[in-house]
């Protein structure tokens, strides 16, 4: 099963910045829970620019490198399996990456991504994946015997939705989350977070930016 993260964010210029990321998602079962390993396939950037360079060059040490991560048996944890393995082969591909960096931002990002600790790093470097998983403790998950089977077609699912900002005559933006889960395994089939600039009273807010998480069959 592939999980898709496209995210696109209007510019001042009139255009759209696009940047897409493709992941494979495999669930292997365990005594205690179960094992997810997740492995970046490809990223899908703009040539050129600061923005897609910060992104690719954030991003490019992960392409290729499984990361696992193992599910307790009630869903409520999920924790990065060799996590000193992992940083060791990300950060030894970051600094040679940083030394061929063509564009100057991307190889302050590399170095910046560097230095952060461990736990920052992993937070900004995981974050797709624990969206998919955010709701898998949920008190009404059915299922917490085994992992999550993806070619299953004829799953239960609830939508959840989320805003901030709504109401609130001094808040700027309005921020709005939708969540399609499976209620069997409480696995995230799609996430859509957007947020979106108030403008003049009577005037439809604008989009400031929006990122789609989607799993479908490989």
């Amino acid at each position: 099963m592939l999980l898709v993260v496209k995210t696109e964010r209007p510019a001042s210029s009139g255009e759209t910045f696009r940047f897409s990321l493709t992941y494979r998602m495999r669930f292997d079962a365990q005594a205690r829970g179960y094992l997810l390993t997740a492995t970046l396939l490809s990223m899908d950037a703009p040539a050129g620019g600061t923005t897609g360079g910060a992104m690719q060059a954030i991003l490019a040490p992960m392409v290729d490198q499984p990361v696992t991560y193992h599910v307790g048996m009630e869903g409520d944890s999920l924790l990065l399996k060799d996590g000193d393995a992992l940083w060791r082969a990300v950060t030894d591909r970051l600094a040679a990456k940083a030394r061929a960096a063509p564009v100057s931002e991307g190889r302050q990002v590399s170095a910046l991504l560097i230095s952060l600790p461990e736990e920052q790093r992993e937070a900004l470097l995981t974050a797709d994946i624990r969206q998919m998983m955010r709701f898998a403790g949920q008190p009404w998950k059915q299922d917490f015997s085994s992992p999550p089977d993806l070619d299953r077609t004829d799953c239960s699912e609830i939508g959840l939705i989320e805003r901030e900002g709504d109401g609130q005559s001094d808040a700027k933006f309005v921020t709005e989350r939708r969540w399609r889960v499976d209620v069997r395994t409480g696995l995230v089939r799609v996430h859509d977070d957007s947020k979106w600039l108030r403008q003049a009273e009577g005037a439809a807010p604008q989009l400031a930016s929006r990122t789609t998480r989607s799993l479908m069959p490989e």
